[in-house]
């Protein structure tokens, strides 16, 4: 796997996950939230840019796997 794959995968996973925290902010601040939401717009465009069908795929599979564990350690940190 090259580092720029790597990266794409990178930017596709934590597109994920900063999508859910947008969707926290806009309870507490709407413009924020929205900023925040189209932020990881753009990572999700880069990394389908940098990493294509085989690395959505494979963010896709991992964020899965990983999404209970990961909107737990979410929850706990904004509490």
């Amino acid at each position: 796997m090259s580092k720029t794959f790597a990266f794409g995968l990178f930017l596709l996973i934590s597109n994920f996950i900063v999508g859910k925290i947008a969707v926290l902010f806009f309870a507490v601040n709407r413009p924020l939230g929205i900023g925040i939401y189209l932020f990881s717009w753009l990572m999700l465009i880069a990394g389908l840019v940098i990493s294509g069908k085989d690395g959505w795929y494979m963010a896709k599979d991992w964020y899965k796997a990983h999404e209970k564990k990961l909107l737990f350690s979410i929850k706990h940190i904004f509490k």
